[in-house]
């Protein structure tokens, strides 16, 4: 079995689902990095065998269709972009911002109102 960096795994020894990052034969074993899909999103080099290797499964994705407007994926993407800038400065946030100026103006008066 061949691992590819992206691929979604399961196996008894993780303790949840993993994403690849790197897959390598080595003298005796493997190196498999994965990082887990635990909330945490920890990052995990185990040395495996060939008894470990066969008991990995690889999950298997099923295509998304999007529906509706992409105007809120818009917003939602723009908003975690600029998400460490307002930690820092918000009026800097708002000012790289690539949103609509009418909506960044009420924006901008409700960060000046709450003293954020």
């Amino acid at each position: 079995m061949t691992l590819q960096p992206g691929q979604l795994i399961t196996a008894p020894f993780l303790l949840a689902a993993a994403e690849v990052k790197k897959f390598e034969a080595r003298a005796g074993y493997y190196l498999l990095e994965v990082v887990l899909d635990d909330g945490h999103r920890t990052y995990k080099p185990p040395r495996i065998t060939d008894d470990q290797l066969a008991q990995i499964r690889v999950l298997e994705l099923t295509p998304t269709s999007l529906t509706g407007r992409g105007e809120g994926f818009c917003f939602f993407i723009e908003a975690r972009r600029i998400r460490p800038v307002y930690q820092c400065d918000p009026h800097l946030a708002v000012s790289i911002s690539q949103e609509d100026p009418k909506l960044l103006m009420w924006h901008d008066q409700a960060v000046t109102r709450t003293g954020g």
